[in-house]
């Protein structure tokens, strides 16, 4: 989960060169090792947030093929080789899978994919996350396409606000630092999401006060509100019949939902609620942010479609280590493609990142767009 503080002087930031950053991320974000990224205060690394948006979109628009899912599977099956429980239903899964008809599904059963997609969306392992396209984007589109029947039925039960709820045990700090001192603020969720609409459940997973450690840990309740009569930039919807746990009353958001904080009360001394508010396309501070966004989404489509032509040709394509030699500066700004021998000797993942490198520094009008923010 990430904190988005668009009035903090970092912000005004957000399009500085990204030199800095993307060395320091380059191996960390790659690192088996690191650790899960629950809450993770952006006041000055509004930057990361950025990033990892348009890594998903990039994801989000590339071709779906056979390449793709033979790449997720060799990768699960690397994970789980020593368990062979896990291997079993990894096997199960490449039988019996449907693609969008059952996403969803197999998300919330007790399996390989809800554990591994989560950990690499938390720790923003942006190699394992590419290899995990092929389902990732199934997700997302089941989700996109319930989400239409999902508003309906809301409107026809005449419920314009829709309430829902989220518990988590957290330490005293995470608590502190990332919700009571950043009321106003935005935070995004980097993993799928996933809520209910039972308050009582949502504190059964918030082990209601009941934690390990009385002294470092507390219960927090997300009350989460959305209006359901505006646009939202990502897709939730109830699962339903879709859900193994039909009576957890589940709606699941897609990757990257953005929420604005509001007030935090102690219900006792070991619970906590915080009220969040999903952010509508129509919010002025969101589109200050994500204005940047759309541009850099213009420039990575030549990315994505390469990509995707390298899965379709394949097929003897290895993802291979980082290549060094690469010509970053040789290159005018509007020399905006790479070659397919490029993609072949280099991982997806470097290849955006250079790109993020080359994208604000060498831009003519960066001085301006730097202005304006």
């Amino acid at each position: 989960m990430t904190v988005v503080d668009i009035t903090n002087e970092a912000v005004q930031r957000v399009i500085t060169p990204w030199k800095t950053f993307i060395l320091k991320e380059k191996t960390s974000l790659q690192s088996p090792t690191k650790p899960l990224i629950y809450v993770r205060d952006l006041s000055a690394n509004n930057e990361a947030f950025l990033s990892f948006q348009l890594a998903l979109d990039i994801i989000l628009r590339l071709d779906r093929n056979d390449f793709a899912r033979q790449e997720m599977l060799s990768m699960c099956r690397t994970k789980f080789s020593h368990d062979r429980f896990t291997l079993a239903k990894i096997d199960r899964f490449e039988m019996n899978y449907q693609s969008e008809q059952d996403a969803a599904k197999w998300y919330t059963y007790d399996s390989f994919l809800y554990r591994l997609l989560n950990e690499v969306l938390r720790t923003e392992t942006v190699d394992h996350i590419f290899k995990l396209r092929y389902y990732i984007q199934d997700l997302h589109n089941q989700l996109a396409l319930m989400q239409i029947d999902y508003l309906k039925q809301l409107q026809r039960n005449n419920t314009p606000i829709l309430k829902l709820y989220r518990g988590q045990v957290m330490t005293r700090n995470e608590f502190e630092n990332n919700f009571r001192v950043n009321k106003g603020n935005l935070i995004s969720m980097n993993n799928f999401l996933s809520t209910t609409t039972d308050r009582y459940v949502a504190r059964l997973f918030a082990s209601d006060g009941n934690v390990e450690n009385l002294e470092t840990q507390i219960s927090v309740l997300y009350e989460i509100e959305i209006d359901t009569s505006l646009p939202h930039s990502v897709p939730f919807a109830e699962l339903g019949d879709q859900s193994i746990f039909e009576q957890e009353n589940e709606v699941l958001f897609s990757m990257g939902a953005v929420f604005r904080i509001g007030e935090t009360c102690e219900e006792h001394r070991y619970l906590w609620t915080v009220k969040l508010t999903l952010t509508t396309e129509e919010d002025e501070q969101w589109n200050v942010l994500t204005e940047h966004l759309s541009e850099e989404q213009k420039m990575t489509n030549q990315i994505s479609r390469q990509t995707s032509m390298l899965d379709e040709e394949n097929e003897d394509i290895k993802v291979t280590p980082i290549a060094t030699n690469r010509k970053k500066r040789s290159r005018s700004f509007d020399d905006r493609h790479y070659s397919k021998r490029e993609f072949r000797r280099s991982r997806w993942p470097e290849t955006f990142r250079i790109r993020m490198n080359r994208r604000f520094d060498e831009h003519p009008d960066f001085q301006l767009i730097h202005k304006e923010i």
